[in-house]
């Protein structure tokens, strides 16, 4: 032990003789092992973090596999590689089944998560917000194993249909809405003109079972009809509720699930067979909470991350090369100290250790500082990639700290070990009789690690070339109408939505005002299948979209036929609607549509007007097929200003808060905001790869420059001699830059293999342009032998400007 100690204590007087050159490996150390720790660290938040509760291992999603797809189901379907499907959305009745029957060997629990795009208005303490939550079982948090921080939970006496209604709140919206009051409960929230009284607040740990969505309060399942008003309790025919379970101790899953597909198959024999469909129930891991293909926001939310890691996991490679070179150089200063060493009896194992306790002891300051730097890049980059109402916990755990000790390891080995063999098997008699060689050194092995690092920073370049012309390839996008000025909120008004209309559109600087089902742009969409006219058996998708009549107008869309929307035009008149020109083109590409019909849910509708295309949830989507229809109610609201609509928000509130204030005002936002928000994801890759590109850049230059003014250092006998003799200052130079110029092509030759196999991974992370972009390659490649020659220039300079006589 004493050793050990010594041996830490001469690793850090190693550092501190060289301050400048310690300084920079432990800052690129930091940067390379904070990003990543930083990442994974989102990464475990969002896919491997259990939920807090006790025995999550116990829990498991209920799903149903099978060749069937149901009528009318309200919640996640995704097809499987072998065309089936896959569900965790059962009918109530089902779901009471399974509990009832099947009690003796798990606890069967259900929820149904808010419609997160049309969230229902909850008013606390006379303001109205709107509300993100879940509808449970009344055994919902008995079958978590979760205790409630004040208060009681909701019980399985409220899965009665006639109970009081109740409501339990997260930690977050005690403190957000209540402002943390004790006296929190019994107190009344307003929930879709429902009146549930707060009977409990929930750990602050917990944020639901659905990880990454912002869960604030939790009422009773009986309530669906009065606040989603799906369908009633004891429908058979709509599957909406979803479940989980906690299985008994020693029961065998398998058990579980021939029960549950027994029982399964008796429920739904009068809809359809279920060995023809094969239809069965698999049990998959709960204790994450909702997982796989059931998890869109979840997996939506991890994706980036995924890319990301592979991102700055080349960086820290980049990083643990370049220290390999450095250490390697200051193992080579330090040959003849070794010498002295195994001259007076040091063994070759006791040098090793020596100076691998030395890649230790850079390595622990630089993960520390890492550790550091990642606290603070973790939430920096939460609120970067994600949408601002996700919520997921940022807190380190032993995933976290196991990967932050595997980095130890890993940088220590990578950069420390072979330094460390090379410089400890050097031949002690050579550098006791030699203290310095005349004539160029041996530098290959450092040589190929520059180069490593060039084709490293060459994948990266290529990466952030792709990624920034994907930026500018989305800004060059036509949406189909005029974004700017728009401001967009829902305002789910419909006793007075005449006299809010109004209101709105006598405010100052506002030219006109509609509103539609969907708002353009925002990710929400509704379609269907027509069939094609003329060509029944052709089915047709389009898109639909209920609009005011003044919507065309509003939105400034061009109507190229026909007319547009009148106040006659109403579901009950002619079914007047209008379509695209990317539907006429589908549909009617030698006539007219105007006056034809279209066959729609079973009723014909009569084409009066065709408009020019336009874009409708998402700006990177070609153009599709869109059918209007005449609304004359519709929660989301675009007002046109004549100047920056901002400053329109506290009067449209007021004006809001004086007609109906039960209603709230949400999702407020420019549409140009709202653009902007929808290519993020975008703008985040293309910066952070730049950002990372340049680091990586930046550590080749570092190590390149390295390596030429070392290079240069020892062998300034040898150019004193050849200036001595008549050499000219650029015959001295050329070979330094030409060394350069060998590893860079070196490091390109090595970078365009790996360039070509991975860049294909990022390809649905692109738009506009193909993962093997020519263009990019070149310019990638010219950048980088730029660069490179600018930081052999360096030294080469300092080579042509050695005085003979000073030199010899």
């Amino acid at each position: 032990m004493t050793a050990l100690i010594n041996d830490i204590r001469f690793g850090i007087r190693q550092l501190l003789k060289q301050p400048l050159s310690s300084f920079i490996a432990i800052l690129m150390l930091a940067l390379g092992i904070g990003a990543n720790t930083a990442v994974f660290g989102l990464l475990n938040s969002v896919l491997l973090r259990s939920l807090p509760v006790p025995k999550p291992d116990e829990l498991r999603g209920i799903n149903w596999v099978g060749d069937f797809c149901p009528g009318n189901i309200h919640g996640r379907i995704t097809s499987v590689p072998n065309g089936e499907q896959i569900s965790n959305t059962f009918t109530y009745p089902a779901f009471c089944e399974f509990r009832d029957r099947g009690a003796n060997v798990a606890t069967f629990f259900a929820y149904l998560g808010f419609n997160t795009f049309d969230p229902p208005t909850v008013q606390i303490r006379g303001q109205a917000f709107t509300a993100d939550g879940m509808m449970v079982s009344g055994n919902f948090f008995q079958g978590l194993g979760l205790k409630p921080l004040l208060g009681r939970t909701i019980m399985p006496e409220h899965d009665r249909p006639n109970v009081a209604p109740v409501a339990v709140i997260s930690y977050q919206a005690w403190q957000k809405y209540f402002g943390g009051d004790p006296n929190v409960i019994g107190q009344t929230i307003v929930l879709k003109q429902v009146n549930a009284t707060v009977i409990g607040v929930l750990p602050k740990a917990f944020l639901g079972v659905d990880k990454g969505r912002r869960c604030d309060i939790y009422v009773p399942l009986t309530l669906q009809p009065q606040i989603e008003g799906i369908c009633a309790l004891e429908s058979h025919d709509y599957w909406w509720v979803e479940a989980m379970a906690r299985l008994k101790p020693s029961v065998d899953e398998s058990q579980v699930s021939r029960l549950l597909g027994a029982l399964f198959a008796r429920m739904t024999s009068d809809v359809i067979d279920a060995s023809k469909k094969n239809l069965r129930i698999v049990l998959t891991d709960g204790g994450g909470g909702l997982s796989g293909a059931l998890a869109p926001r979840r997996l939506a939310m991890a994706k980036p991350l995924y890319l990301l890691l592979g991102l700055v996991g080349i960086v820290l490679l980049v990083t643990c090369v370049n220290l390999a070179g450095l250490l390697l150089a200051r193992g080579a200063m330090r040959h003849h100290e070794f010498a002295v060493r195994a001259a007076l009896g040091a063994r070759r194992g006791r040098l090793i250790r020596q100076l691998l306790t030395e890649s230790i002891v850079l390595s622990v300051i630089g993960v520390g500082c890492g550790f550091l730097l990642a606290a603070w890049i973790k939430p920096l980059l939460a609120r970067i990639l994600w949408p601002s109402d996700a919520i997921v916990d940022l807190q380190s755990d032993l995933h976290v700290y196991g990967f932050v000790l595997a980095i130890l390891v890993f940088t220590t080995v990578l950069f420390g070990l072979l330094p460390a063999l090379r410089t400890a098997r050097a031949n002690p008699l050579t550098h006791l009789k030699h203290r310095t060689v005349l004539g160029a050194p041996r530098l290959h092995f450092r040589k190929l690690l520059v180069s490593i690092q060039v084709g490293l920073s060459l994948l990266l370049l290529v990466a952030a070339g792709l990624f920034a012309r994907t930026l500018i390839n989305i800004r060059w996008i036509e949406a189909g109408f005029n974004v700017e000025n728009l401001l967009v909120f829902r305002a789910d008004i419909n006793q007075r939505r005449a006299e809010f209309n109004t209101a709105v559109g006598s405010l100052p600087g506002v030219q006109a005002v509609t509103y539609s089902n969907i708002p353009l742009l925002c990710g929400g969409s509704s379609g269907t299948t027509i069939p094609l006219p003329g060509n029944p058996s052709i089915k047709l998708n389009i898109l639909k979209l209920d609009v005011s009549e003044t919507f065309l107008q509003t939105m400034r869309i061009p109507l190229l036929a026909g007319r547009d929307f009148q106040t006659i035009d109403t579901e009950a008149s002619q079914r007047a609607i209008i379509v695209n020109q990317s539907l006429v083109d589908s549909a009617f590409p030698d006539e007219s549509p105007i006056g034809h019909t279209l066959r729609i849910h079973q009723k014909d509708y009569t084409i009066v007007g065709v408009c020019g295309d336009t874009k409708y949830y998402d700006l990177k989507k070609a153009y599709e097929p869109i059918v209007f229809f005449p609304s004359r109610s519709a929660p989301f609201y675009a007002v046109r200003t004549t100047k920056n609509p901002k400053h329109l928000v506290p009067m449209v509130r007021q004006v809001l808060g004086s007609i109906d204030p039960d209603v709230a005002l949400a999702n407020v936002k420019t549409l140009e905001a709202q653009i902007s928000e929808n290519t993020l994801q975008e703008r985040c890759f293309a910066w952070l790869a730049l950002s990372l590109a340049f680091l990586a850049m930046l550590q080749s230059c570092i190590g390149l420059y390295g390596l030429m003014a070392n290079d240069v250092t020892r062998r300034t006998g040898e150019i004193g001699i050849r200036m001595a003799l008549g050499a000219r200052p650029g015959v001295v130079a050329w070979p330094i830059l030409r060394s350069a110029l060998i590893m860079a092509g070196t490091g390109v030759g090595i970078g365009l293999p790996m360039t070509w196999s991975i860049v294909k991974i990022i390809r649905s992370y692109l738009f506009g342009i193909q993962p093997y972009d020519p263009l990019t390659l070149i310019v990638a490649v010219i950048l980088l032998m730029m660069v490179t020659v600018l930081a052999a220039w360096i030294p080469a300079r300092r080579a042509a400007k050695i005085d003979p006589m000073e030199a010899l």
